[in-house]
């Protein structure tokens, strides 16, 4: 009885932070109040958070928790599995768009996709997090709602630019968003019928974090060459950091 009150309380976790997560995708509406300018300066900034959190979410709760029921060798392998799935999809996507160029396939339809398939891989994360623990599954939600929030303001703003109207763009961001959802269910389903796959799962979602952050966020704050600015970066880095240290802390 226990055990089974046990299950349906991380379920419960489970899909209540999907839905928080997947409703951040609103977040984009309050971006049409504000100029060009505005809005490159909120989006690097919550950038640079996004990066402190995923930073400290994967080398002070991920990768620690794995080390200790996987080992490091174990725990190494899978992180390296998921980085190179990553590039190897990243690769395969940027192949597709140059070869349906000539049937109109535009950035807008491929930078959906590519969202579609993060927040699959953060709803499955999540998923995965609370079926080891409670508080990793509440910091790696966290965490995720950290970086969720610029991946679709920026994803709001490439549909548009894409030639997508207001309502269309919020309808697919929510769309986008909702992927999760479908995420944490696959997770659910594998990891209460096999023992041990949670902890295979956030090992691979650690690599895939390491290289959204190295290939994907890193890039974007490196061309900000103003000082004050870089500073504001960093700073807001260290938030993101410091927020997840606190977390482990607590834990």
């Amino acid at each position: 009885m226990t055990e089974m009150f046990s299950q349906l309380s991380k379920e419960f976790y489970i899909i209540v932070s999907v839905l928080i997560v997947s409703l951040l995708s609103m977040s984009a509406i309050f971006t049409l109040y504000f100029n060009n300018k505005k809005y490159n300066t909120l989006i690097i900034l919550m950038i640079s958070l996004a990066v402190g959190a995923l930073l400290g979410e994967v080398f002070l709760h991920i990768l620690p928790e794995s080390f200790e029921h996987q080992g490091i060798f174990k725990t190494g392998l899978l992180a390296l599995f998921g980085l190179l799935s990553f590039f190897v999809l990243e690769k395969y996507l940027l192949w597709r768009n140059l070869k349906n160029e000539s049937e109109l396939k535009t950035v807008g339809q491929m930078s959906l996709f590519a969202d579609g398939i993060c927040n699959f891989t953060d709803g499955f994360i999540i998923g995965a997090a609370y079926l080891v623990s409670i508080p990793l599954g509440v910091a790696t939600t966290f965490a995720v709602c950290i970086h969720e929030i610029p991946q679709e303001i920026g994803e709001f703003g490439i549909l548009i630019k894409s030639g997508f109207s207001k309502t269309q763009a919020i309808f697919f961001n929510i769309a986008s968003a909702s992927i999760a959802i479908i995420g944490a269910l696959i997770a659910i389903y594998i990891g209460f019928r096999f023992s041990n796959t949670s902890h295979l799962i956030i090992a691979f979602g650690a690599g895939a974090y390491i290289y959204i952050i190295g290939f994907g966020l890193f890039p974007l704050l490196k061309k900000e060459f103003k000082s004050s600015r870089a500073v504001a970066h960093f700073l807001a880095m260290g938030i993101g950091l410091g927020i997840m240290l606190l977390i482990a802390c607590v834990e």
